[in-house]
């Protein structure tokens, strides 16, 4: 909900095993950004990743996003073999 939204100082979103990848970005406003900057810095900068991880991220999550159709397909499947085993209800 959008009155969560403003009760949110960052968000941290992780690049770990379901992305084939590691590490994690923060994303926030300025003020947080900064305050980072300042008084986290050893800690960021000494748990960056690489530019080829961003970019390898990015390529990730575009594959998650084009795969809706086959998780749809899934989620069918699933519920068919539910219903032909009465698992579930």
């Amino acid at each position: 909900p959008a009155e969560w939204r403003r009760a949110v100082v960052a968000q941290v979103h992780t690049f770990g095993k379901a992305l084939g990848g590691h590490g994690a970005v923060v994303v926030c406003d300025e003020i947080t950004r900064e305050y980072l900057a300042n008084y986290a810095q050893p800690f960021v900068y000494a748990t960056a990743p690489p530019d080829a991880h961003s970019r390898l991220a990015r390529r990730a999550y575009e594959a998650v996003a084009a795969a809706d159709d086959a998780r749809r397909h899934v989620a069918r499947l699933i519920d068919l073999f539910r219903a032909e085993c009465d698992v579930g209800s």
